[in-house]
């Protein structure tokens, strides 16, 4: 954006100049929602670049072990797709009222073993 100035004074608040050089104070809150959303895109943009830039298959067939790198070697891009969907799965028990332990809203836990 030409003529448009950001500086960060400190985490979520922004100092933005207009092109009219009025100055305006911006707060920004991240909650869980707006995080997940960022998580989620991050999680499919690093799926997307890994898988555009390995080989579905390593063309080499001199290639063994370590050397052997493609789609289905490197355990990062399995691992992306089951990150997102927990992620959404949080989410969701989160929009539904749901506590981290998977409780009801005004559930009151008792005997909580962390062994189990």
């Amino acid at each position: 954006m030409a003529g448009v100035i950001f500086a960060t004074n400190y985490v979520g608040h922004y100092t933005y100049v207009n092109n009219t050089s009025n100055t305006v104070a911006i707060t920004r809150f991240w909650g869980m929602d707006h995080w997940a959303a960022r998580v989620g895109a991050g999680a499919y943009i690093n799926w997307l670049v890994g898988n555009s830039l390995l080989p579905p298959k390593d063309l080499n067939p001199q290639d063994q072990g370590i050397e052997i790198v493609d789609r289905t070697t490197v355990q990062d891009l399995q691992e992306l797709p089951t990150t997102a969907a927990a992620l959404q799965n949080d989410m969701d028990n989160a929009n539904a009222g749901f506590t981290p332990l998977g409780l009801a809203q005004n559930a009151i836990p008792f005997d909580i073993n962390p062994s189990r």
